[in-house]
């Protein structure tokens, strides 16, 4: 992951301090010579070199726990310093930067003084205490950061044990007790590791370091001089190749234990999981762009958005956002205002969108969107990707998981159950009430399409019922009714331009992201316009957040998934389906790559739950914190689903 390998630099930097150490007998250049009047015949540029990469290891430290920290903020939204960390953090960079430029163009002008015999201008007081005072203002900055660091770890471990005491009061899983003692537990070890490691290094370089500046530019009381002598003369040089060792050591397999590098499971080889070169391999990469058809992304779209009606259209289907608080609005509406019927654990979106979107949307024939928006242009921040054969609560949590960063739904569909309140509360702390999101069910105008007809005759799960047709006789629109685009297709129908759609999107911000609403039997990734979608918005490099019911989910039907092939994927509409299949000229290639956007070992849809390093465990115990400050009950019997 991403934070193992900012720890493998961390360690690397360390056995790059250490080799840099070894290579002067002087033993980190703490000697007088350093500001003698003549210039020692040592390597003069080695010690800049040593203090910038001393620096370095302190800031590398810092953005260690930054990460941490900013894991636990965002998936807690508590603020436990993480602004004031890296202000300071920005600051030490510069000073860093700023304290090495200085000594390289000291050092050069010595070497260019002495060579022309003029006196050392390593004497100079202006210099040298600039140089002094900004490391010193460094080092300080580098204290206080530690301070806000472990006081960020000890509040969180404070809130957890309290966490802990709420739950002996309520009757829970003891997994969910092992999970909060460990979170406990983890923030525990960073406290520790991080007094320790500041601690070692300050104590180690920084001190020694500092001492020799300010007493040879006499910015140290000449009462403790001979103490000083004492310490840089004979204590330096004996014991700090002993003290360097036993700090690089310990920093470097402190960083490999806390970024918890040491728990990652190893990735099985590609090869064995497919009998051929591995997906992520650099000379057999397939994308899935070239899988579609040429003509069809240079040509047929081309013309089609050069279309100023299709264009049009393309802009209108787009601004039919909606946030969260009307879709919990509606929600909450289900078996009370509209469909008195409605069961959580039965009805799917398609059983929605029959009996309670399409009646609520006759009156002014158009999207619901646009009903429970007043008829306001709201462009979506994420566009969800779901199957209408999942459960409509299921879509629900999955788009509330994303709003809070929760890698799973199956608790939030469990509250959404008992105390729907609670999820509001959540989403209010969090600020993620007015979080927009494009969601195909309420976004098109289904009177334009399929309204009028049941010619699957879908019945209701709980009546046994076949579903009803909307009697609004208002005009239908499919892949081919006139008028239609250069390209031949229908300009008006509004089921063949999510591709379009999702482009015009990227387009208009930048921060577009796709929400992958995965149901349980993960017959998602068997439907074709989930998958066209799945496609397309990695072809435009969108952000893709997998939202599963729980980590179980994948593991049971991961074999079901790894034998996907575009050829065998459904559609509610077979002219869809040859819509689709008609873009991808080289069904085989494509069906490689599916396989690798989803199972990619560091860049597929997947690789967020192979995660295991500290910065995600953080993120587990801001989970906890999060639904902690929600103050209800059935959090924690909820949590059980997971």
């Amino acid at each position: 992951s991403a934070h193992v390998r900012l720890a493998a630099c961390y360690v690397a930097l360390m056995w790059l301090q250490g080799l840099t150490a070894a290579s002067n007998n002087q033993a980190w250049g703490c000697r007088r010579s350093i500001y003698a009047r003549t210039i020692p015949k040592g390597p003069v540029y080695l010690r800049a070199f040593r203090w910038f990469l001393f620096c370095s290891s302190l800031l590398l430290l810092q953005k260690l726990i930054l990460s941490r920290l900013a894991s636990l903020e965002a998936a807690s939204h508590l603020q436990v310093g993480g602004c004031l960390l890296r202000c300071s953090f920005r600051v030490q960079l510069a000073l860093t930067v700023s304290v090495f430029v200085q000594e390289v163009l000291v050092t050069a002008l010595l070497q260019c003084c002495c060579g022309l015999g003029a006196d050392c201008l390593g004497r100079s007081q202006l210099w040298v205490r600039i140089r002094a005072i900004m490391m010193a203002l460094a080092l300080l900055l580098f204290l206080m950061s530690v301070v806000v660091m472990v006081w960020g770890f000890a509040k969180i471990w404070y809130r957890l044990g309290l966490a802990l005491r709420v739950t002996h009061g309520v009757e829970v899983r003891p997994d969910l007790l092992r999970k909060i003692q460990r979170a406990k537990h983890l923030a525990l070890q960073q406290v520790v590791g991080i007094i320790a490691s500041s601690v070692s290094s300050l104590a180690v370089v920084g001190t020694s370091e500092m001492i020799i500046i300010y007493v040879n530019v006499s910015l140290l009381p000449r009462a403790i001089d001979a103490w000083v002598t004492v310490w840089y003369d004979w204590v330096i040089p004996n014991s700090a190749p002993w003290l360097i060792s036993v700090d690089i050591l310990a920093n470097a397999g402190a960083a490999v234990v806390l970024s918890g590098a040491h728990r990652r499971a190893a990735i099985p080889d590609a090869r064995a999981l497919h009998g051929r070169t591995p997906f992520g391999s650099a000379c057999c990469m397939p994308c899935l762009m070239p899988c579609f058809s040429h003509a069809y992304h240079k040509g047929v779209r081309q013309s089609s958005m050069a279309h100023l009606p299709w264009h049009d259209k393309v802009a209108e289907l787009a601004s039919r956002g909606i946030t969260l608080d009307g879709l919990l609005r509606f929600y909450t509406g289900l078996g009370h205002r509209y469909m008195p019927h409605y069961s959580t654990a039965l009805h799917t979106t398609a059983d929605v969108v029959r009996q309670a979107i399409i009646p609520e949307s006759k009156a002014s024939q158009s999207s619901l969107a646009s009903v429970l928006m007043s008829g306001k242009c709201i462009y979506p921040q994420k566009m969800v990707t779901h199957t209408w054969r999942n459960l409509f609560r299921d879509l629900v949590a999955a788009v509330v998981a994303d709003a809070l960063g929760e890698p799973s739904f199956g608790m939030i569909a469990k509250l959404l159950e008992e105390d729907v309140s609670a999820v509001e509360q959540a989403l209010r702390c969090a600020g993620r009430l007015e979080s927009t999101y494009w969601i195909c069910a309420f976004a098109v105008n289904q009177h334009s399409a399929i309204c009028g007809s049941n010619p699957c005759r879908d019945v209701d799960p709980q009546t046994g019922l076949v579903h009803p047709v909307c009697d609004c006789g208002a005009p239908k629109f499919y892949n081919e009714t006139p008028p239609v685009s250069p390209a031949g297709m229908s300009v008006d129908c509004e089921l063949n331009k999510f591709d379009d759609m999702l482009a015009f999107l990227a387009n208009r911000n930048r921060c577009f992201a796709q929400v992958v609403a995965v149901d349980p039997s993960l017959n998602l990734f068997g439907r074709a316009w989930c998958v066209a979608e799945l496609a397309e918005a990695k072809r435009l490099g969108m952000a893709q957040h997998l939202k599963f019911r729980s980590g179980r989910c994948l593991v049971t039907q991961e074999a079901q998934v790894r034998n996907l092939r575009i050829e065998d994927m459904s559609a509610s509409r077979m002219e869809d389906v040859q819509q689709i299949l008609a873009k991808i000229p080289d069904k085989a290639a494509f069906n490689e790559a599916l396989q690798d956007l989803i199972f990619n070992q560091n860049s597929g849809l997947l690789a967020a739950w192979l995660r295991l390093d500290t910065e995600q465990q953080m993120g587990e115990a801001g989970r906890i914190l999060k639904w902690h400050a929600v103050g209800s009950d059935a959090v924690w019997r909820a949590w059980d689903i997971e």
